[in-house]
Order: structure tokens, then C-alpha cells, then sequence
């Protein structure tokens, strides 16, 4: 009987699955392998799978993205919020990025993300997203530029050939492009053969319906795999000295707390009521703890599920709510 005796796993089998979310389960695997496997296909989905975002809009009639447009209900930063919402999935073999789409609609209307103007190739996942409403019968057109990213990008790292390549007066928007809403992961103790202490992992995949969860599982896996097969590269001893400039980072975190909190997917509901509590940066925000914010959602009528888009945005900024109580 040999004393090394390692349990890897078989496979995996999907429980429970649908459009934007299955339950992906590993029955058997080494006993603590469930913690290091979870953690890592976690991190990865909510970290690093490319998705779509809107990266720029134009409005016509905007004069800056702080302005009132005349027949229309809602002010540009409200507007901006709501088209950040709308979830698009790009065939690449048919579009070229970054992709424009186009509303032109006369009102009186509420216009819908059901009433974006899409070439062959793009498809809206959310076609009721509330957009605006016009009030009168003024004509309103706007121009939404959608490209590719990982993760959360700032407008502000955007590369600088933007500029020559959308309509002069664009304004442009901090891009979401991670399409996994959620993942949680549990483990659970399993028996195989004589053994009682293995680990079966049950790992929950949530996204917004631009792409399938199993897909997203597989790519999470192909990342993990190449960034495993690169660490077997040795190299000479000068190439492996790097560093981090903190200094540069911790100024860039500053920078980032001062912007408002109407950049952040923040529902107009839950920004007034942040209002109210004076709270008109991230800075302020981020000095509550998750439950006082999450209590402010609950307050304005809203689920979990747009608290943890929140959270997702705060963490992607490498911010964190504050661990006291202000109370």
C-alpha cells in the first residue's frame, strides 16, 4: 500500500443550469484542493473575462454631460447611468470594435434600450433597460460607442485614439465589461473509497445573459491553465526583480475616491436618499460599512442583486467599504 495517495478530480457535472446561471459541481478532489480551486476560478471570473461595455455616448443637444436637455424628463448624468445599464453581445466575425449603435426616436415617448438602432451582429440581452423619457414632441438622437475590456476601466485610461474616432462632443463613461454578475462557491466533505475527508466543490455562476456561465467556467480555466504553464519559464535572476510603485498607486486610489458617486451604477432611488445623507463622493461612501449601504438599498426598495453590482464596481477599484460602523 503506497502512503502517497493523491485524489484529483474527474470532472465536473452541472446541476442546475439556465441562461445566466448554473451550478457547476466537482464531486470528488484532495482534500483542501475544494478552498484553493474555488478561490481561484472565483477571482478569475469576477476579475478577468472580456465582455462589452459602453465606453462613450453622444446626445445631441448635450452640452456637457452635467446638463438639462429641454423635453426631456431625466437630466444627462441620469441618461448616461441608465445607457451604461444596457447589456450587448458583439459577434466579432461581423463587427469591428469599437461599434456604434444609434437611437433616434420622437417624442413623446419612453424610450427603451428595445429602441437602440443595432446592426447585424449585435444583439441587447435587456431591451426593457429604461433609458429616458421624452415629454414633448422634440426629436431625440444619441450615438452609444461599445467596445471590449476586462474588468472595470476608468474613462480616464481609455486610449487617446477615442478621440479621433467618436463624434466631437462624445462624452465618455467609465466602462463595467465583465459580464459574471456573481460566483460563490462552497465546499463540502465527501467519501471516496475509505476515505471520508475529501472535498466536493459546488461552485454558482451568475452573469447578465452576454455570455453563457459554462462558457465563462471553461475560459476561467483556459486563464488559470496559461498563467500555470508560464510559471514553469525560468528566467535569468535580473528579469525577475519588479517592483510596485505605491506611491503612484495610492495617488490614483486618491483620485479615484473624489469622484461622484453618480459615476458608480448607483439607482436614482438609493442617490437620493445618499444625498440626503450627504454622502456626494465615493471617499463618502466608501466610509460606510457594507451593511449601512446595503440597509440604504433596502430602504429605497431595492434587492441584493444591485448592492452587489455596487460592490463588484467598489472592489474593481481596489476600495473597500469601511470595516466601523459610523454609528
Amino acid at each position: 500500500m503506497s502512503l502517497v495517495s493523491f485524489l484529483s478530480p474527474k470532472g465536473f457535472y452541472v446541476d442546475e443550469a439556465s441562461e445566466n446561471y448554473a451550478k457547476i459541481v466537482v464531486p470528488q478532489m484532495e482534500k483542501g484542493y475544494g478552498i484553493t480551486i474555488g478561490n481561484a476560478l472565483r477571482r478569475v471570473l469576477l476579475s478577468s473575462i472580456e465582455g462589452y461595455s459602453v465606453v462613450a455616448v453622444y446626445i445631441d443637444g448635450a452640452i456637457h454631460e452635467f446638463s438639462a436637455i429641454e423635453g426631456v424628463l431625466e437630466d444627462v448624468p441620469y441618461i448616461l447611468l441608465n445607457i451604461k445599464k444596457v447589456k450587448f453581445k458583439v459577434d466579432e466575425k461581423i463587427i469591428s470594435l469599437p461599434a456604434k449603435v444609434v437611437i433616434d426616436v420622437e417624442g413623446p415617448i419612453e424610450v427603451k434600450a428595445e429602441h437602440i438602432q443595432v446592426p447585424e451582429g449585435i444583439e441587447i440581452i435587456n431591451k426593457d433597460q429604461y433609458i429616458a423619457t421624452i415629454t414633448s414632441d422634440r426629436k431625440f438622437y444619441a450615438e452609444i460607442y461599445i467596445d471590449k475590456g476586462i474588468g472595470f476601466v476608468p474613462r480616464e485610461e481609455y486610449p487617446e485614439e477615442y478621440k479621433d474616432l467618436f463624434s466631437f462632443g462624445t462624452i465618455f463613461v467609465d466602462g463595467n465589461f465583465s459580464p459574471i454578475e456573481k460566483v460563490n462557491w462552497t465546499v463540502e466533505k465527501t467519501r471516496y473509497e475509505a476515505y471520508m475527508d475529501k472535498d466536493k466543490l459546488i461552485l454558482e455562476i451568475w452573469t447578465n445573459g452576454t455570455i453563457s456561465p459554462i462558457e465563462a467556467y471553461f475560459k476561467a480555466i483556459e486563464i488559470l491553465e496559461r498563467h500555470m504553464n508560464l510559471l514553469k519559464n525560468q528566467l535569468p535572476k535580473e528579469e525577475t526583480e519588479y517592483y510596485i510603485d505605491i506611491e503612484d498607486l495610492n495617488k490614483r486610489i486618491e483620485e479615484i475616491k473624489k469622484k461622484p458617486i453618480n459615476e458608480l451604477p448607483i439607482p436614482p432611488k438609493v442617490l437620493e436618499i445618499f444625498s440626503k445623507k450627504g454622502i456626494k463622493t465615493i471617499s463618502d461612501l466608501v466610509s460606510y460599512t457594507e451593511e449601512e449601504i446595503n440597509d440604504f438599498y433596502i430602504e429605497a426598495g431595492f434587492s441584493n442583486r444591485e448592492f452587489e453590482e455596487l460592490k463588484r464596481k467598489i472592489y474593481s477599484l481596489s476600495l473597500e467599504f469601511s470595516p466601523k460602523s459610523r454609528s
